[in-house]
């Protein structure tokens, strides 16, 4: 049976992973049909995420870790934008049984899948809010964030609902209140009293503060 700590972080981690492959796919959609600035400013942007590959790589390792602590082989990491829902569910596959046998275990899980979901949506919607600067009225930019506001919606409600269970104990009832308010403080992507790289200002708020709550989780969790 996988810890609750462990469960937490593979949830987690997959999807600050995503950030790094499902950012390459949408920068690179977006910028396939583009011309001029907004082209030259996707190259920029996928330029700017490749530097991000160390973090991704940190959080390849924890998947791995959480799979051989729950005596399971480690998933081949994903290469290319192709490569990662495939890779997220050989790894789940394995792993999401064993959270099966503990309701507690199942619980942590599910906070950190959540709450990774929300992050890494957020991260792309300040991503497609700096593109849609560039072009106000690009259709594929449009059509991305509508995509991430759904999933934003879904993440945060997932991530209500579930804290509201066993979770990961009532020692962390207060770490955990004080991320989904944070989450709660983020506006709708499409805002009507906001420009665009405003929203994109208040999401990289949001996620500095998440960061600073997600690190002091981690480190009562145990984690490295």
């Amino acid at each position: 049976m996988a810890s609750s700590s462990r469960a937490f972080s593979l949830g987690y981690s997959l999807h600050i992973v995503g950030t790094y492959f499902d950012g390459a796919a949408m920068i690179a959609h977006v910028g396939a049909a583009a011309e001029s600035d907004l082209k030259t400013l996707c190259t920029e942007q996928l330029t700017a995420l490749a530097n991000q590959g160390a973090p991704t790589r940190f959080h390849i390792r924890r998947v791995d870790k959480a799979l051989a602590e729950s005596d399971l082989a480690a998933v081949n990491p994903p290469q290319q934008p192709d490569d990662y829902p495939e890779w997220v569910d050989k790894v789940l596959a394995g792993f999401y049984p064993k959270c099966e046998a503990s309701e507690e275990t199942l619980h942590a899980y599910s906070v950190g899948w959540y709450l990774g979901s929300w992050i890494e949506n957020a991260n792309l919607a300040a991503i497609a809010l700096l593109l849609k600067d560039a072009e106000e009225d690009n259709t594929h930019i449009a059509e991305h964030l509508g995509t991430l506001q759904t999933e934003l919606s879904e993440a945060a409600q997932g991530f209500e609902d579930t804290v509201a269970g066993v979770g990961l104990g009532a020692e962390y009832t207060e770490t955990l209140a004080g991320v989904l308010k944070h989450i709660q403080e983020a506006p709708p992507l499409n805002d009507p009293e906001q420009e665009a790289l405003d929203i994109a200002d208040d999401y990289q708020e949001v996620l500095y503060e998440l960061g600073v709550e997600v690190e002091k989780l981690e480190k009562s969790l145990g984690l490295t």
